[in-house]
């Protein structure tokens, strides 16, 4: 039976899937601290509290239907209060936000990531770096993000 980490860890990842706040809100706790690494990538968001990061949620939300989380392994340590979790990541662009420039397939973004969860206490994720797919998220994903979001200030300008 999986541990009470592993489960919060599934509930934490699977929220991804529709940026469901009420899910995430559930699973971290109010100290939580959020940052992503490489350093190297220049984030261009974090690093968030419990607060941004469920105003990211909904801010993402505005771009993408979901980005869909596949968990290839969960490692839990016991001893260190902590999980991590390999994962495969598809973000589904909205529709109103694609233009006819590139085709679906373009639109299309899948990437690799490594999350290390370290819980509290009380079994609610307290801190989160999220290791993210450096080469394709420069290369593919903040070109796409870049183009959806002046597509919907076009869109609202009309």
């Amino acid at each position: 039976m999986p541990s009470q980490r592993i489960e919060t860890a599934k509930k934490f990842i699977g929220q991804f899937a529709t940026f469901d706040s009420k899910t995430l809100e559930e699973v971290i706790s109010d100290d939580f601290y959020q940052e992503f690494a490489p350093a190297s990538i220049d984030p261009p968001m974090g690093p968030f509290d419990k607060t941004a990061m469920l105003e990211q949620g909904n801010k993402l939300s505005a771009l993408f239907s979901g980005f869909v989380m596949t968990a290839k392994e969960y490692i839990d340590s016991a001893e260190e209060n902590k999980v991590t979790v390999w994962t495969t990541g598809k973000a589904i662009f909205r529709d109103d936000v694609k233009d006819d420039g590139l085709t679906p397939e373009e639109w299309d973004f899948r990437g690799e990531y490594i999350f290390l969860l370290t819980f509290n206490e009380a079994g609610k994720i307290k801190k989160v770096v999220e290791f993210l797919d450096s080469q394709s998220t420069a290369a593919k994903l903040h070109p796409l993000i870049k183009r959806a979001v002046g597509n919907k200030q076009k869109a609202a300008a009309k």
